[in-house]
């Protein structure tokens, strides 16, 4: 059995015993130690030999107590505690919202229970405002029953074409200040036709057959989001664009933080890679230590692949498990990108720091389809491998289409350390081997509470303060700053104007940024920029200033869709008297 020795901040803590994540009486590496031996409790079935697993074991033990990596809270939660409950994030409820609703809250309070959040599209329903209120409520009354571990989130889509829409974009209008509790996130989904529309004022026919003005109800929504920052802009049909598998299932939802699509009862399962832990000292300066990154990369894989093969045994409904073994889609993540560009003194509203991330979540995403290669001639291919393609609207999988999946995502992009010709010859390997067994392998989640477990910054987020809870200095700014000779007190005179930086001082906090200091268009080239190395979406919200007008969300959700991400989410600074994170520092 794995020894662990995590040692978790008093903060960190704060969130393991608040959040229900460690067991009654449980310690930290308690936790640490049966989420090990649970996720290679799989490797007996498939025939791996006892030392290679024991070395395993040591191996993903030690990235978990250094915080090289983070599972996502249901893992954490559920591993080694509930024998019963899948180690899944969220899924898509296979439900008819037209029929006996006493079912649909049926499953949803046993879904969330066993810490799944869940996706719903409500453009069948008749009243969709009507229907998001039912099931925000059955949310709302499950979160306060004491039947539920973990905090769980929600999604609700409904096309822009809904005869209803004018409805739905303001269901949530007025939460900010209503005194309203809401579990819901809420998307409009709009396609390229609706979004041209909007660029020359033209009108679009909802499915009753009324006309109305793209560009009326495009400020709608605008305006709605400065109110309640929501609802946000899902792009369904670019989602499933990169859908491997549009043949067996059709993304008709998201996740609650839209970082994945979902066909009906599709799940998702997740677990990050802390990059701000992989830097290594160079010639030049600090680096990104590449090597360990790969090889932390196909661990992931493989520990995801291993949660995936329990989580089959224990789903609700048949439909999840025979899409999740067809599809065996996993999730590999990051976070601590913040924590990253800091200790390598780069500013994360530069171009030099987009570069550097997509470096480094294209060399994860490359490496995770090397793992997931190696355990498909260790343990078979998922099922989709073997489906043959019979339409070309709806191919059954895309991985063995005339132009492969992944040439098609990824043939144009170059990488410091993957070049398109890489990609493009690895996309026609799986085609020809049918080798693969998980169709996707990366999404970036937000990763909520896991990052603050291990202190590190949230997904690819900046940092939101330059100070923890207790009004102390950021660890990895502290450090920076260290390194370059300035010290607290300094960059706390400099940054509230008390004394004038010098020279070297200025250069060196360039690197030092927070949300309220970067450009909503800075928060949204790092995603877009992101967007482009991974297979399904980016979990980022825009940070705006109070001062944001309606109309500066327009461009932004315009901007948005010009460079090509699958859904954009804003926040103006100041929209909920209750802000979840706090985005600026005084000391």
């Amino acid at each position: 059995m794995y020894n662990s020795n995590f040692q978790p901040s008093p903060a960190a803590e704060h969130v393991l015993r608040t959040g229900n994540i460690l067991g009654p009486d449980e310690q930290p590496s308690d936790m640490i130690e049966r989420v090990v031996e649970t996720a290679f409790e799989a490797e007996a079935s498939f025939g791996t030999d006892t030392g290679r697993v024991a070395r395993l074991k040591e191996e993903f033990g030690a990235l978990c107590d250094q915080g090289d990596v983070v599972m996502s809270t249901p893992v954490l939660t559920n591993a080694g505690r509930y024998e019963d409950k899948p180690l899944t994030a969220c899924t898509m409820p296979p439900v008819d919202l037209r029929g006996d609703l006493s079912n649909v809250k049926s499953m949803v309070d046993t879904l969330h229970q066993q810490g799944m959040g869940t996706g719903f599209n409500l453009g069948d329903t008749e009243d969709p405002v009507a229907m998001l209120s039912y099931l925000n409520r059955v949310a709302v009354l499950g979160s306060e029953s004491g039947n539920e571990d973990r905090p769980v989130g929600n999604m609700a889509i409904i096309p822009v074409r809904h005869p209803k829409i004018r409805q739905f974009i303001d269901a949530k209008k007025e939460s900010a200040h209503d005194g309203s509790t809401w579990k819901f996130n809420i998307s409009v989904d709009v396609d390229d036709a609706f979004m041209r529309s909007v660029a020359n004022g033209d009108p679009v026919q909802l499915a009753d057959g009324t006309r109305v003005r793209a560009d009326e109800l495009f400020n709608q929504i605008s305006e709605a989001a400065y109110l309640s920052a929501d609802p946000g802009l899902i792009f369904l049909g670019r989602m499933n664009d990169r859908n491997p598998t549009p043949g067996v299932g059709t993304y008709q939802t998201t996740a609650p933080c839209a970082e994945v699509g979902l066909a009906p009862g599709e799940t998702c399962q997740f677990g990050y890679i802390n990059l701000g832990n992989f830097t290594r000292t160079s010639e030049t300066g600090i680096a990104i230590d590449y090597g360990r990154l790969a090889a932390t990369a196909q661990m992931m894989t493989r520990v995801l692949d291993n949660c995936l093969e329990l989580s089959l045994q224990n789903y609700t409904t048949p439909k999840s498990e025979h899409i999740m073994r067809l599809k065996r889609k996993i999730g590999v993540g990051i976070c601590g990108v913040a924590d990253l560009l800091v200790r390598m003194g780069i500013p994360y509203s530069s171009k030099e720091a987009v570069d550097k991330v997509q470096d480094a979540i294209g060399w994860v995403n490359y490496q995770t389809k090397l793992a997931s290669i190696s355990l498909a001639e260790e343990r078979g291919a998922c099922g989709a491998m073997s489906l043959i393609n019979t339409s070309a609207d709806l191919p059954m999988n895309r991985h063995t289409a005339a132009t492969p999946l992944v040439e098609s995502l990824f043939g144009a992009l170059d990488t410091e350390m993957v070049s398109g010709d890489q990609w493009t010859a690895l996309g026609r390997a799986i085609k020809t081997k049918r080798q693969l067994r998980n169709v996707t392998t990366t999404a970036l989640p937000p990763t909520g509470r896991s990052s603050l477990i291990i202190d590190a910054s949230t997904g690819i987020e900046p940092h939101f303060s330059f100070t923890n809870r207790n009004g102390e200095l950021n660890d990895n700014i502290k450090a920076y700053l260290g390194s370059q000779g300035i010290s607290e007190e300094r960059f706390f005179a400099v940054k509230s104007q008390a004394v004038e930086a010098t020279c070297h001082e200025a250069a060196a906090l360039a690197a030092c940024e927070n949300a309220t200091a970067i450009s909503a268009e800075g928060h949204l080239d790092m995603a877009s920029g992101a967007q482009k190395t991974i297979d399904e979406a980016v979990s980022k919200t825009v940070n705006m200033p109070a001062s944001t007008q309606p109309g500066d969300i327009a461009g932004i959700y315009y901007k948005a869709w010009e460079d090509g991400m699958s859904g954009i989410t804003i926040y103006r600074e100041g929209t909920h008297s209750l802000q979840p994170v706090k985005l600026e520092d005084k000391k």
